[in-house]
């Protein structure tokens, strides 16, 4: 298989199927544009996670990306064309030889193999590759091991437009092999190329963020010509801090973490001024700190626990700053996370808000204490951007979504109406160096503000703000060294 015609026949009749049509998608703004609604099909879907969620996993993905069958354990699902963060079509290389460990896709991966090279067509025996964007594809001429792609950050997502020999040597698959951050393989894929000369797409989303991605050939030497790749970079999880009135005068506190020891502590805080602390329960292994609210309306806020190896969920019930009781909650499905708490059917218990790193999805869990009532699916956020904490900015008596993008530190607020998206406007823009990691109403006049946190300092500043417009802002007190106000 070369682009020399050693291997040349006579052009097979027939040719590829065609391709679906790529879909758009604008993720440069954390709008509430172009919206899937699925309406009561996704609170059923989400009753049903709820109970078989290690089953029903995989067909989350499924239901919003519905190309197919999942390639493998419904890890990898296969998806039509998308835009994604990150591509690549050769065109920069012009012709010449490619070395391995080449950088690719804007520099968040490497290329390893043997024979590779760009060109502008590739012989592959009875058909000739032609690009499938632009004039110029890669190709590996009879390689001598695997292809291999390297990602410098996880993917959840990957795709591109491939070809092989056609009437020779027995027609050999292609074969993807898809490996996690951990280094084990969560699915493959084979499949082999039938075409006119015009590449196929192959495109993937992961249920686990890909690391590293293979290509063998079903006899160790098929050729194979590659165009058009595509990545989803998984956005980074913006750190997040909890609080909660812990005293009971009406004013948030903050809740401290020292990673060594796994302790928690209260400082009680009147508007942004230290008043005094004490320790709190200390943190099992395995789990995380996730949130606070008053879970048994007991009037005092308890912690949200989240294990992400087991998918759990506990409440641990607080009288001030000490553990009375504890309950687990219910188990997400694989893939999800537990990022907020608050009370969005109005019924005066908190509900869960999760969000699924891969797909951007978020959903609420309505709860009863610990107990699962029902779910439904919020706004998907676009790449890049995070909740960062859940509160009322407009007023209207419905919680809203508070939004992080870490990589622009820009900030953003999404209008709900129950689980409803119904408006966006953006906040302030967060200086370098400092995050946003929670929100709660300070200096209690009735509006939401912004606490802010410098982890290299271990400074804590409030912006207060009406509704998404800045006003005027404080430090907050300095933590000790040892502690911090997110998880590690």
């Amino acid at each position: 298989m070369n682009n020399r015609g050693s291997r040349r026949r006579r052009a097979a009749a027939g040719g590829c199927l065609p391709g679906m049509h790529p879909f758009h998608v604008d993720s440069n703004l954390p709008g509430w544009f172009g919206r899937l609604d699925l309406g009561e099909k996704r609170s059923r879907f989400l009753v049903c996670m709820y109970v078989a969620p290690r089953y029903l996993a995989g067909a989350l993905t499924l239901l919003f990306f519905a190309m197919g069958r999942p390639a493998y354990a419904q890890q990898v699902t296969r998806v039509p064309p998308f835009i994604g963060t990150h591509s690549e079509t050769w065109e920069r290389f012009g012709v010449t030889g490619i070395p391995s460990g080449t950088s690719i896709l804007g520099g968040i991966a490497t290329i390893s193999g043997d024979h590779m090279e760009t060109a502008t067509t590739f012989q592959m025996c009875t058909v000739r590759a032609r690009p499938s964007d632009g004039t110029i594809l890669m190709d590996s001429d009879r390689p001598t091991g695997p292809i291999t792609i390297s990602f410098s950050r996880p993917v959840s997502a990957f795709g591109a437009y491939w070809g092989s020999g056609v009437g020779c040597f027995g027609n050999p698959p292609s074969i993807l092999t898809f490996v996690d951050v951990a280094g084990h393989v969560i699915g493959t894929d084979s499949f082999v190329y039938m075409g006119d000369g015009t590449l196929a797409w192959h495109g993937y989303r992961f249920g686990t963020p890909v690391k590293t991605i293979v290509r063998t050939a079903g006899d160790n030497h098929e050729g194979v010509a590659v165009d058009g790749l595509r990545a989803t970079v998984v956005a980074e999880a913006s750190p997040r801090a909890v609080l909660g009135d812990f005293n009971g005068d009406g004013h948030p506190d903050y809740v401290l973490r020292n990673p060594g020891t796994r302790q928690t502590a209260i400082w009680y805080l009147n508007n942004n001024i230290y008043q005094s602390g004490a320790l709190g329960p200390s943190i099992s292994a395995g789990w995380g700190l996730d949130s606070v609210a008053d879970f048994n309306r007991d009037v005092h806020p308890d912690y949200t626990l989240f294990n992400p190896t087991s998918d759990r969920t506990a409440i641990w019930y607080l009288s001030g700053p000490t553990r009375i009781a504890s309950a687990y909650g219910p188990t997400l499905a694989g893939g999800w996370e537990l990022v907020a708490t608050g009370d969005f059917n109005g019924n005066g218990y908190p509900d869960y808000v999760l969000f699924n790193a891969t797909n951007h999805q978020t959903a609420i869990w309505y709860l009863n204490n610990n107990v699962y009532v029902s779910g439904g699916f919020g706004p998907t956020l676009p790449v890049n951007w995070n909740v960062v904490g859940v509160a009322d900015f407009n007023r209207n008596g419905h919680r809203d979504y508070l939004l992080f993008n870490s990589s622009n530190h820009q900030t953003a607020i999404w209008y709900l109406s129950g689980r409803s998206l119904i408006g966006g406007a953006f906040g302030p823009t967060i200086p370098s160096g400092w995050a946003l990691v929670a929100t709660a109403d300070f200096n209690s006049d009735g509006r939401p503000d912004y606490l802010l946190y410098n982890p290299a300092s271990r400074q804590t500043a409030i912006w207060y703000l009406n509704n998404n417009v800045y006003v005027s802002a404080a430090y907050g007190p300095t933590l000790p060294v040892g502690w911090s106000l997110v998880e590690p």
